[in-house]
């Protein structure tokens, strides 16, 4: 399941910095081997970088990084802080870590935090494996909403910036924001949703109810194939413009 992102969050203006500070997590003891936790790295340069008075850049080498639960807390001395990920962030392989957590990444209280680039792999194929044995497995779209799983999640942040980031394998969703006040500030662009099968836990699989002042545009959707209860399903679109390629079940709104 793959899905790349190019979004705009404009609670408030974003100014990319100039001359700012660069924090390698490479120096924060971070290792591009996917098999060391490097949590307290990452979390190193962000105290580094949300310390700085002035705007900061992170810089996440080529490699893959094993993150288990890390969560980025503001406010920050400066509200201008680049993450450019050049590398892979790999979540743990035992999904069963996620029960108590519910969250891989979060940014909490942030303001003017820019992604660019990068991949997520939230590696929840394990977890649909056991579901589809029908084991006793945590997580997952059929149970309750306490539990769920979010790879990407920004709770009462503003003037959020993502571009060029692909989020792959998550194990329910791909990015969720918390305690927006106001979701017409929301702005979402070139988002493209590739190579998704399975089941949906309602009968609208495929739902877009975008905004009428900031609508999406650019939408994507390629090879997607989900059904609800054995039966087809339906998908739902409001203030969205975009495109399909390939098959795509349930058809298409865009």
């Amino acid at each position: 399941m793959n899905l790349l992102l190019s979004v705009l969050f404009i609670l408030s203006l974003v100014l990319l910095p100039s001359g700012n500070g660069q924090y390698n997590v490479l120096n924060f003891g971070a290792k591009a081997d996917r098999k060391t936790d490097s949590t307290k790295s990452f979390l190193g340069a962000w105290a580094a970088a949300c310390a700085s008075v002035k705007p900061a850049t992170i810089h996440v080498p080529r490699g893959s990084y094993l993150l288990g639960h890390t969560v980025f807390n503001g406010p920050c001395k400066n509200k201008r802080i680049n993450i450019r990920i050049d590398g892979t962030l790999v979540a743990p392989s035992n999904y069963a870590w996620l029960a108590s957590t519910k969250q891989w990444i979060l940014f909490h209280g942030v303001h003017g935090i820019s992604i660019f680039g990068g991949t997520l792999d939230g590696r929840g194929n394990g977890l649909w494996t056991c579901k589809e044995a029908k084991k006793n497995c945590p997580g997952g779209a059929t149970i309750r909403l306490t539990i769920m799983m979010q790879s990407l999640t920004f709770s009462n942040a503003e003037g959020i910036l993502i571009n060029g980031l692909t989020s792959i394998n998550s194990q329910l969703y791909h990015v969720v924001i918390n305690g927006c006040r106001d979701h017409s500030g929301v702005k979402i662009n070139q988002v493209k949703y590739s190579n998704i099968r399975g089941t949906s836990a309602t009968k609208v699989a495929v739902k877009f109810d975008c905004s009428q002042i900031n609508p999406c545009k650019g939408i994507k959707l390629q090879e997607v194939k989900l059904t609800y209860q054995n039966q087809p399903a339906q998908s739902y679109c409001k203030n969205v413009q975009g495109s399909v390629s390939g098959l795509v079940d349930p058809p298409s709104c865009l």
